[in-house]
């Protein structure tokens, strides 16, 4: 695990700039996976997911395209173009960009971060969502395919404005620094 970091790039700013404006959209109809703004995101990665299909990751990389379009950044050649939550893990692990949720480093996450979720019961990452800040005990974040409880939900029915604690990220779950 690498703890010098470089800061968050501009790319990762603005999709977390972009993510909080996207706060409220909704699944049409609820709990479907569905919808006129879900389809866009899950049309996002490659190959497209069908609608009905998981899109949290979907939200993320849509979120990650649009920022870089809008400055004319392209997004590393190797960066997952993925609905699959553990290809970012592993993208962050091969780069040493990841920060396990385990680790004292987790309080270097930082807005622009993108955070995944451990589900014990499917062994692997399994959620994911973009930080947009801090606080004492967590991180504030902005998640697609969740819902406003207090658990966290990968099968939501809704793009929500999330406050986490440590404790949320389960067992192997953390965060990915982008650079760029």
């Amino acid at each position: 695990m690498n703890t010098n970091l470089p800061s968050p790039g501009p790319v990762a700013l603005g999709a977390a700039a972009d993510a909080e404006k996207n706060v409220g959209v909704k699944e049409d109809p609820p709990f479907s996976n569905d919808g006129k703004w879900i389809r866009m995101y899950q049309n996002a990665v490659n190959p497209p997911l069908p609608a009905g299909s998981p899109w949290c990751a979907c939200f993320v990389r849509y979120r990650l395209e649009a920022a870089a379009k809008a400055i004319n950044h392209p997004l590393p050649s190797d960066f997952p173009d993925s609905g699959w939550c553990p290809d970012y893990q592993d993208w962050g692990k091969q780069h040493k960009l990841w920060i396990p949720s385990s680790s004292m480093a987790r309080c270097n996450a930082q807005r622009g971060d993108l955070c995944l979720f451990w589900f014990d019961a499917k062994e692997r990452v399994a959620h994911i969502g973009i930080v947009v800040g801090t606080w004492d005990g967590g991180v504030i974040t902005v998640e697609g395919n969740t819902t406003d409880g207090v658990t966290v939900q990968r099968e939501g029915d809704g793009v929500y404005r999330r406050k986490r604690s440590w404790s949320a990220f389960g067992s192997g779950g953390g965060f990915v620094r982008l650079c760029f």
